[in-house]
């Protein structure tokens, strides 16, 4: 039963299908005059008209193809350092955001209230800060791998727009693309991973207004491909199952999410009912469909993660990025969680290929697994 869809998901088989099938098509390098390479061409323009109509945007040249959302993050927050302008970023971004930012060396972090969602007031008075002259990238995530709390970007775009700075706003939707509604309306950049959404690993996408295609500055030197933002040889055949995976999710949207909160919900009623001392941390706010982050007091996280494994529940102790760092994780810290009660949290999170009769079976082994913890505490 695998229950961290959060980390990654399990290749659909008509991804693996397409890919196999375009791996049969020859050499295919889009770079490339010839007839194969015009062969290559198409598909990555299939793809990029695909990942269009899910983000309901019109033109694909906006869509650059990347290996994974980390990339795709640090394009732009590497880019962005080089115009010596100033980053604004969550407290709760995942580590390819908060990483170069810190790097930069000239960054604002924003904190988070209990609930998990950023302090539009700190955001606010940060933007007043910054004068018509300065140039300012914010970044927001538009939903958090560890919680599931989905953040107010409605709300973030609007304070961008309203500060006398030239402001940018980049949105990390790895874990919110495919899982709720996104619209490239409020964003100047988007980035996402393949493999969250049942595609393969290593492909995944960043979406760029024509307003930041203007100023970025390129990091990644070499043929110039993707705009100049990505050189280097496309992974046609990925970059095609990306664009299917993207596609039967495009199709079944309604039905996938309505599944998704399906058994996040059996899953925390039955959790909350049959398990004493638990709570689901951020349960108030809106978030992810798919997302449970579990504290069960008095037992400790990572025993529990490792019995719950040999019973054959995978589940998660943190980020997949840093879960096997032996600190306590900064996005429950940000919430207000004290580094023992973040200790003692476990990351339940679903696919479409979950099933409830598997959260069913689970649940009884959660419960004799936190029994058996907290009693040899």
């Amino acid at each position: 039963m695998f229950f961290d869809a959060n980390a990654t998901t399990e290749m659909l088989a008509t991804v693996a299908f397409a890919i196999a099938e375009a791996a049969t098509k020859g050499p295919l390098n889009a770079s490339s005059a010839h007839s194969q390479g015009a062969l290559a061409r198409k598909l990555l323009a299939d793809a990029r008209e695909t990942i269009c109509m899910a983000l309901g945007h019109d033109d694909p040249e906006n869509i650059i193809f990347v290996s994974s959302g980390t990339e795709a993050n640090n394009i732009v927050v590497n880019g962005f350092s080089q115009l010596n302008g100033r980053i604004i970023s969550s407290a709760v971004e995942h580590a390819s955001i908060a990483v170069p930012a810190l790097a930069a060396g000239s960054s604002t972090t924003i904190p988070v209230s209990p609930d998990g969602v950023i302090k539009l007031n700190d955001l606010a008075k940060a933007l007043s800060e910054r004068s018509a002259n300065d140039i300012v990238l914010v970044c927001v995530q538009a939903a958090n791998s560890e919680t599931g709390v989905l953040q107010p970007l409605e709300q973030v775009a609007a304070l961008c727009k309203a500060s006398a700075a030239q402001v940018y706003l980049h949105v990390d939707a790895a874990q919110a693309f495919g899982r709720i509604g996104l619209s490239t309306e409020f964003a100047d950049s988007i980035s996402f991973s393949g493999h969250k959404l049942h595609g393969p690993t290593g492909t995944g996408f960043l979406w760029m207004s024509d307003r930041l295609f203007d100023v970025l500055p390129r990091t990644i030197l070499g043929g110039g491909q993707e705009r100049g933002f990505r050189s280097g040889t496309q992974n046609v055949p990925g970059i095609v199952g990306l664009g299917v995976a993207v596609a039967e999710r495009l199709q079944d949207f309604n039905s996938a999410v309505s599944k998704l909160a399906g058994l996040r919900g059996r899953f925390e009623d039955r959790l909350l009912e049959e398990v004493p001392d638990s709570t689901v941390i951020c349960s108030h706010s809106p978030r992810l469909p798919n997302t449970s982050n579990v504290m069960f007091r008095g037992a400790d996280a990572d025993t529990l993660l490792a019995q719950l494994d040999a019973e054959g529940v995978i589940c998660s102790n943190g980020s997949a990025c840093s879960s096997m760092k032996p600190s306590a994780s900064p996005v429950l810290r940000a919430v207000g969680l004290s580094e023992r009660e973040a200790f003692q949290c476990l990351r339940f999170s679903f696919s479409v290929l979950n099933t409830i009769e598997e959260v069913d079976r689970a649940i009884p082994l959660i419960v004799e697994a936190v029994g058996r913890v907290r009693a040899y505490k």
